[in-house]
């Protein structure tokens, strides 16, 4: 058994489970890379590798009385977009740990192009950069909240631009509670915990966008964890991991 556990969590995008593989990152412009097997060579102790948002959800499912639901979806809108669906608490990985990357799915072959590879990628309309590129077509700014401030000026351009961007946002969460059927939606990520015009408008937008033959199915929250949920489902995940281990080490022990 060993005498420490080191779980490494903040790794967004395409994260194979099984050998601690970036396949893909669009925020750091990462493809193929051995991220766990370069941690190894440099820390000498057992780690493990997630995905960020699935930690997250882990710790949002086990917060409060979240745990005495079914099903929970995680939705983060922030330098990326992507859910994470945690059931009967256990983390939803799919084939190969690449479920709930909807930030990827396509809504407009002809949009913009993503750094993923594809072009109209649901994340090239919502998520922070993007929305800084779009802006900068008409005026160079720095941060959302730039160009919230340019907004409330009566910019229409500006306007624009988080309307398009929150009406997209209301939309993914309707696609999502339609393929995931839950009982909990939280909405989390830099633009719901970091400005709270836009998680409004989300939120108001979420009331006419969702199928009205779903509407009463699920409850909708926003964080109240913030970029602490990634921290506090690092440690779940390896207090699960280590408490495994003590099982088979007892199983061993018995026989």
């Amino acid at each position: 058994m060993p005498d420490l556990l080191v779980s490494v969590s903040d790794c967004p995008d395409l994260l194979t489970i099984k050998k601690g593989n970036v396949k893909l990152s669009a925020q750091f412009n990462w493809k193929d890379i051995p991220f766990l097997e370069l941690l190894r060579s440099k820390i000498d102790l057992p780690l493990y590798i997630d995905n960020e948002l699935k930690l997250q959800a882990l710790a949002e499912y086990n917060r409060g009385g979240n745990s005495k639901q079914e099903n929970m979806v995680v939705i983060s809108f922030g330098s990326g977009v992507g859910s994470a669906l945690i059931s009967k608490g256990e983390i939803y990985r799919g084939e190969d740990n690449f479920a709930g990357e909807i930030g990827h799915t396509i809504v407009d072959p002809l949009g913009a192009y993503c750094p993923c590879g594809n072009f109209g990628c649901l994340q090239t309309y919502i998520a922070e950069q993007f929305l800084l590129d779009e802006a900068s077509k008409t005026k160079k700014l720095n941060s959302i909240d730039d160009l919230i401030s340019v907004a409330k000026e009566g910019e229409k351009w500006a306007s624009n631009i988080l309307d398009k961007a929150t009406t997209y946002a209301a939309l993914t969460v309707n696609n999502v509670i339609c393929l995931n059927n839950p009982d909990v939606v939280v909405l989390t990520g830099s633009l719901v915990v970091n400005h709270p015009e836009i998680r409004e408008e989300v939120l108001r937008k979420c009331k006419d966008q969702i199928w009205s033959a779903a509407a009463e199915t699920f409850r909708l929250d926003t964080t109240e964890m913030g970029s602490e949920g990634v921290v506090v489902g690092a440690a779940l995940s390896v207090q699960r991991k280590y408490l495994k281990e003590i099982n088979l080490d007892h199983e061993e022990f018995s026989v």
